[in-house]
């Protein structure tokens, strides 16, 4: 978890512009989600945190959003 919220806040920021995806196989991140999204409901994170990554079930779908997204910028 250290190392996700890590990116996370590298992303916020500014420290990198790359995407951000969250693998959720067998709603393995389920929790994680549920976390930031009472996080931004409590006032502790800002909505526009929540858009800082994007969440698949599925490897390929994650893929072909880092491959095809326009925030790609090494």
């Amino acid at each position: 978890m250290d190392e996700t919220f890590e990116i996370l806040t590298w992303k916020v920021l500014g420290l990198h512009k790359k995407p951000i995806s969250i693998i959720n196989t067998n709603d393995y991140w389920d929790n994680f989600v549920k976390l930031i999204d009472n996080m931004v409901s409590e006032g502790f994170a800002q909505e526009k945190d929540r858009n800082y990554f994007s969440v698949f079930n599925n490897i390929t779908d994650g893929v072909d959003y880092i491959k095809n997204t326009t925030l790609l910028s090494f």
